[in-house]
């Protein structure tokens, strides 16, 4: 008895084995006149259609027009490949696989190790090749091409999002939710853009950077290392966001300002023209929020804070834990260091320099070479020019 079971035990191996390695998993089915592809019954190849040698077109799956499906593609359970005119349209290679109920049209190739499934589209000239993974109701269009480098689904479009223009997405990227990028833009590196965030123009995107929320980069902005935009703000001109920073809310970043390290900016707070942020460690060391300003060539760094509506510019620094607030103004080369707390209407200009643990505030003016610094305490209307005070 254990003998008889035995025996029924390797025939259903082999069976199973003969079905797994059959076309179509071992349904029936003929070859295709043209190319010699495996065909199955319950499938619909048009005449005009390629299906190679090494290819399966099973399931309920359409190919049809001049679609052509070589090397070791699969096509199968819903999926449809078409073209619109001409010899050669469409184009499947590789081990690609196309199924659930994923489309692929146009002039489009699929190659290497790409799976497109679902209810994706890739149409147009679009490309999408090594071992990207399109799928939900993502579509892939224009121009656009999506490149797995290495390693199945290193790249990852899915959800409802749209990849079209000449966008190009490499490496590890991940594209989902409504997100769109286009034009001409690149994400690459381990870089994620997901919820209703875009990212268009020649902008790129790179690293671990994440782009969420409604988040916008655009012209030729560059966001990298594990910089995160998210919420409503905006990244555009020429503009760098990259270490750790966090750009937030209403914020905007923009000409050829850099936000870089651990800084923070948020609220409706903008930094432009050739500023700087530098947050040099421990998260949120510098800040700008509300609805400050940091712009001209001014510099910011280590745990400053610039908050209400401040502003901060052409060659001013602001370092140390120095608050810079209410509607006080710091210009010209002006500086701001060590402790510091400037806010009301207070002005710190031309080569003036606040520092340690000093306090300026109402309509206050510091300028020229006047040095106020240690416990001082400069308010009301006092106006310094030259000189030290402590």
């Amino acid at each position: 008895m254990i003998t008889g079971f035995l025996i029924q035990l390797a025939v259903i191996c082999v069976y199973a084995s003969f079905a797994l390695s059959a076309p179509c998993g071992g349904g029936g089915g003929a070859a295709h006149a043209n190319g010699g592809g495996f065909v199955a019954g319950t499938a619909t190849v048009s005449a005009t259609a390629y299906v190679g040698p090494d290819a399966e077109v099973c399931n309920a799956a359409r190919v049809s027009d001049f679609a052509r499906v070589s090397g070791n593609a699969e096509v199968y359970r819903n999926a449809q490949v078409f073209g619109d005119s001409g010899p050669g349209n469409v184009r499947l290679d590789g081990n690609t696989r196309i199924y659930g109920n994923a489309r692929v049209y146009g002039d489009a190739w699929i190659l290497d190790d790409t799976r497109v499934y679902g209810d994706a589209r890739v149409l147009d000239n679009a490309q999408v090749y090594g071992n990207a993974l399109v799928y939900g109701n993502a579509q892939v269009y224009d121009e656009a091409q999506l490149n797995g480098d290495s390693g199945l689904g290193n790249v990852k479009v899915y959800g409802n999002a749209r990849i079209y223009g000449k966008a190009k997405i490499s490496w590890k990227a991940q594209i989902y939710g409504n997100a769109r990028v286009y034009h001409k833009a690149k994400v690459y590196g381990h870089a994620q853009v997901y919820d209703d965030a875009q990212v268009f123009s020649s902008a790129r995107v790179s690293g671990g950077a994440r782009i969420y929320n409604n988040a916008q980069i655009s012209y030729k902005a560059r966001v990298y290392g594990d910089a995160q935009v998210y919420e409503n703000a905006q990244v555009y001109g020429h503009a760098r966001v990259y270490e750790d920073a966090r750009v937030y809310g209403n914020a905007q970043v923009y000409g050829d300002a850099q936000v870089y390290g651990n800084a923070l900016v948020y609220g409706n707070a903008q930094v432009y023209d050739e500023a700087q942020l530098n947050g040099d460690s421990g998260l949120g060391n510098v800040k700008v929020y509300g609805n400050a300003r940091v712009y001209g060539n001014a510099y910011v760094r280590w745990k400053a804070w610039i908050y209400e509506n401040a502003r901060v510019y052409e060659n001013a620094r602001v370092h140390g834990h120095t608050r810079i607030y209410g509607n006080a103004l710091i210009y010209g080369s002006g500086e701001v260091k060590q402790g510091a707390h400037i806010y009301g209407n207070a002005l710190i200009y031309e080569h003036a320099r606040v520092y340690e643990n000093a306090r300026v505030y109402g309509y206050a003016w510091v300028y020229g070479n006047a040095h106020v610094h240690g416990d001082a305490d400069i308010a009301g209307d006092t106006v310094l020019s030259d000189g030290d005070y402590s």
